[in-house]
């Protein structure tokens, strides 16, 4: 056993100073990537024809008829942005069952291959490639 006089530092000095570098590297990236701020904006995509995109506003309370590849599928916007699939034609109900979305969630009503998720800036960018 170690004397009680002979006791370690748990927290070093080089401990601080990596706590600060990784502290100013994670501020700074911020700073130059700017923040994302959340878009209240909504994206509806029939899968089978991208010039059926459609970008919905989630500010104001409404519902929005989409016609899929197996039938119509309702969606519906509460105002705070948050969108959910209201009705669908589709035999499970998946999508329905999925509930009330808030960005960056999305989900697919696969039979219908409508896709409902968060608008983006630029629909042939993702993440890797911005």
């Amino acid at each position: 056993m170690p004397a009680a006089g002979n006791q370690t530092a748990i927290f070093s000095f080089f401990d601080a100073v990596l706590i600060a570098f990784l502290l100013v590297l994670s501020i700074s990236i911020w700073v130059v990537n700017g923040p994302e701020t959340v878009s209240r904006d909504w994206e509806i995509l029939v899968l089978d024809h991208p010039e059926r995109r459609l970008i919905v506003q989630g500010d104001h309370q409404q519902s929005i008829v989409v016609e899929g590849t197996n039938g119509e599928v309702v969606i519906e916007t509460d105002g705070n942005g948050r969108f959910r699939f209201l009705r669908s034609s589709c035999p499970n109900q998946i999508c329905v069952r999925t509930g009330w979305l808030k960005a960056p969630m999305s989900v697919p009503c696969i039979p219908n291959k409508v896709m409902l998720g968060p608008a983006r800036k630029d629909p042939y960018l993702d993440g890797i490639t911005r």
